[in-house]
């Protein structure tokens, strides 16, 4: 229905245009600064625990190639090795996973609810998301406001504390055009921009399709959902 309505908006002189890419270098030099503010002792407290939200969510995004809404609902349950084991206490208290180890994140819906999950590789650096969860789970936990469900979360509407739910694609979209703006790097980028450089990267460096690159992998994961074991309406189907 969506893909109808952009169509009859470019039969009406609309013209289709795909998002702001925001490219490595962009990423590499935003997740820096706010990494150095988040180590830095003149940082107050409730701005590095935001900064530090905001570094979990942008890594993700990057990562993960997760549209906003996929990124914001993140749950603990969610990320697992790929034996299926939970992985959450591989990452926190201490970090156990190496650079090169895989998380699977299982997203609880997709775009198109067809479910799936894609594969994230650790970098163990500034750009990936296991550093900076690490570092949440820590300073939350410190500040009485501790991870147990939701990853990334708003703050309450009259409060300084976390709520727990998940944070909309607008509040995340809201958060990365302040950051950008605060370096001076806003050129017009949205929430898709993440998704859309990150692709762009992996295409021209590593020479990856953009059907095996991050969520998009995960539309090619469905293939059977259905596994019959007997005669077609035998009922022997799981």
């Amino acid at each position: 229905m969506l893909k109808g309505y952009g169509n009859h908006a470019m039969q009406l002189g609309y013209q289709k245009k795909g998002a702001v890419p925001l490219t490595e270098a962009e990423m590499q030099l935003l997740l820096q600064s706010m990494h150095r503010a988040c180590t830095s002792t003149s940082t107050d407290p409730q701005q590095q625990l935001l900064l530090l939200r905001d570094g979990m969510l942008f890594s993700l995004l990057w990562q993960s190639c997760f549209r906003g809404f996929n990124a914001g609902a993140l749950r603990l349950d969610n990320i697992v090795l790929p034996i299926g084991e939970n992985a959450v206490p591989y990452l926190v208290p201490q970090l156990k996973l190496q650079a090169g180890a895989v998380l699977h994140l299982l997203p609880d819906t997709t775009k198109n609810k067809k479910g799936g999950h894609c594969k994230i590789t650790l970098t163990s650096d500034v750009m990936c998301f296991s550093t900076w969860f690490h570092m949440a789970a820590h300073h939350y936990a410190a500040a009485g406001q501790p991870i147990t469900n939701h990853i990334i979360r708003p703050l309450g509407v009259r409060t300084k504390q976390f709520a727990e739910k998940p944070m909309t694609c607008s509040n995340a979209w809201a958060r990365l055009t302040k950051c950008l703006k605060a370096l001076d790097m806003y050129t017009g980028q949205s929430i898709h921009s993440t998704r859309r450089g990150n692709m762009i990267h992996r295409q021209q460096h590593l020479q990856e399709s953009h059907q095996k690159i991050g969520e998009a992998e995960m539309r090619q994961m469905q293939s059977i959902t259905l596994i019959c074991i007997g005669p077609p309406n035998s009922g022997h189907c799981r």
